[in-house]
C-alpha cells in the first residue's frame, strides 16, 4: 500500500481520471471545493492523499484542522476501502505532528451536504446532496476505540404527496417565498440566519461559504419558490431552502469539463421529480411564534406539492426538525453515524477528563 501526499491540483486531477467522482461531484466540484482560499471553508492546513496499490489508484482522503482536532474531511474508495486502517494510521501521525488534539471524521466539506456511513436502510437513497463515505470506515474506527458522536436519520418520502396542515392564525406578511429575481437578495440574508444558527455550535467560524459561490453552486438545480425566508422586525430569522434532486449521475459525466457538467445538471434538473430539503426551521427564540409558525406552514403547503422529497441528515435529539419531517409526510429511510471522534485520546488535552 502506498500513500502519495500531494497537492490540491493533483488529487483532483486524479481523482477524476480514476473513477473516483462521485455523483455530489457535479454539484460541488472538488476543485471548487478544495481550492486554495476556497470561500467554503473546509479547515486548516489540508493536506491531500492519494492511496494506491500495485501501481493502482484505489482510494482518495482529505483532511484538515477545525479547532484543533484533525478531521476526515473526505474519504472515497474504488471497490471496498481495505486500505482505510493504513489511512487512518497516516492521519493519526499527522494529528500527532500537527500538535491537534485528536482525531474525528468522516465530517463533510460543506454544511448543506448530508454526510455519515450508513448503518441501517430502508431504501438505497442516491442524491447529489448527500455524501456517503465506504462503510468499511466503520469497522476501522470501531477496532481503534472510537465512537459515533451523534447519529440520526436520512428522511424521505418517495411518491405521493404530503398531507396538509391544519390551518392556524399566522403573520403571512413576514414570510418570503422566492422568485427567480429575488433569489441573489434571500440567499445572502439567509446566509446571515444560518451564521447565527450555525456559531452555537463550538466548531463553527462562519457560514463557510459566499453568497457568490452559492448561486454558482446550487444554480442549476434550483427552485424559486422553494426559497422561504421568515422575517421579523425586518431581521431574517429562518427559512427554508428546497433544491431539485438528480439521483443518478452516468458515468461519463463526471469526465467532462466542468462547464459541460453544469450545464447537463442543469438540463437534469428540469426534467427531474425529485426535491431535496437542504434546511427547514428558524431561530430558536422565534420558535412556537406566528412568524415561525407561518414560515413552518409554507414549508408545508410546499411538500404538498411536490413528489419524492428527500432531507439531509437529521439529529434524532432535535424534536423540532423530527416532528416537522413526520408532518411533511417523510419517514426515516437511512440511519447513519454520523462521524467518529476519539474521544478518550482527546480528553487528555484538557483538564478534568473530558470535553
Amino acid at each position: 500500500m502506498q500513500l502519495d501526499h500531494t497537492t490540491y491540483d493533483d488529487w483532483c486531477r486524479t481523482v477524476r481520471r480514476s473513477g473516483l467522482a462521485r455523483p455530489w461531484d457535479v454539484l460541488i466540484p472538488p476543485s471548487w471545493l478544495y481550492r486554495p482560499g476556497s470561500s467554503f471553508q473546509i479547515g486548516a492546513t489540508p493536506r491531500f492523499t492519494i492511496v494506491r496499490a500495485n501501481g493502482i489508484v484505489c482510494g482518495a482522503y482529505v483532511v484538515a484542522i477545525r479547532d484543533n482536532v484533525a478531521c476526515l474531511i473526505d474519504v472515497r474508495s474504488n471497490g471496498r476501502a481495505t486500505w482505510f486502517d493504513t489511512a487512518l494510521d497516516d492521519v493519526e501521525q499527522w494529528a500527532l505532528a500537527t500538535c491537534a488534539v485528536g482525531v474525528k471524521g468522516p465530517v463533510g466539506a460543506y454544511a448543506f451536504i448530508t454526510d455519515g456511513v450508513v448503518t441501517e436502510s430502508i431504501i438505497a437513497v442516491d442524491s447529489i446532496h448527500i455524501a456517503q463515505p465506504p462503510p468499511e470506515i466503520v469497522d476501522s474506527f470501531v477496532r481503534r476505540g472510537y465512537v459515533p458522536v451523534v447519529t440520526g436519520h436520512i428522511n424521505a418520502r418517495i411518491g405521493g404527496n404530503a398531507p396538509a396542515p391544519p390551518k392556524r392564525r399566522t403573520s403571512c406578511e413576514n414570510v418570503t417565498v422566492g422568485t427567480w429575481t429575488s433569489m441573489y437578495r434571500i440567499i445572502r440574508r439567509m446566509i446571515g440566519v444560518v451564521d447565527a444558527s450555525f456559531r452555537t455550535l463550538p466548531w463553527h467560524t462562519g457560514p463557510g461559504a459566499s453568497s457568490f459561490d452559492l448561486m454558482r453552486t446550487y444554480l442549476p438545480v434550483a427552485l424559486p419558490k422553494g426559497i422561504i425566508m421568515a422575517q421579523h422586525g425586518g431581521v431574517s430569522v429562518g427559512g427554508v431552502i428546497v433544491h431539485r434532486d438528480v439521483r443518478r449521475v452516468p458515468p461519463f459525466v463526471l469526465r467532462l469539463p466542468i462547464w459541460m457538467q453544469r450545464l447537463w445538471l442543469f438540463v437534469a434538473a428540469r426534467t427531474t421529480r425529485h426535491m431535496h430539503v437542504s434546511v427547514a426551521g428558524v431561530l430558536p427564540h422565534m420558535r412556537r411564534t406566528k412568524v415561525g409558525l407561518a414560515a413552518y406552514e409554507q414549508f408545508h403547503r410546499l411538500m404538498s406539492q411536490m413528489g419524492d422529497v428527500t432531507t439531509s441528515w437529521i439529529d434524532d435529539r432535535n424534536e423540532q426538525s423530527s416532528r416537522l419531517t413526520v408532518h411533511a409526510g417523510l419517514v426515516p429511510c437511512q440511519h447513519r453515524q454520523v462521524f467518529f471522534r476519539d474521544i478518550s485520546r482527546e480528553s487528555t488535552h484538557h483538564s478534568g477528563g473530558s470535553l
